[in-house]
């Protein structure tokens, strides 16, 4: 998994002045929080494109294919 949070000196600039919380996120999400739905659809898109990335790297040493490599 990677991990890319803020800088500090960004979350210290938000009016609440508090990092990302799981807990909180979890009691703004799904059914109890129907005001948000965009952004509980935004991270479920983002967390469904992370599970592919990570099935398709472990997949990669069973059949690598240097085809598909391409440059940066």
């Amino acid at each position: 998994m990677l991990n890319l949070p803020p800088p500090a000196r960004w979350c210290c600039t938000r009016t609440s002045s508090r990092r990302w919380c799981p807990a909180g996120w979890a009691r703004s999400s799904g059914a109890t929080a129907p005001h948000h739905p965009e952004r509980v659809q935004a991270w479920s898109s983002a967390v469904q494109a992370a599970r592919q990335l990570a099935d398709e790297f472990e997949a990669w040493p069973a059949r690598p294919d240097p085809a598909q490599v391409q440059p940066l």
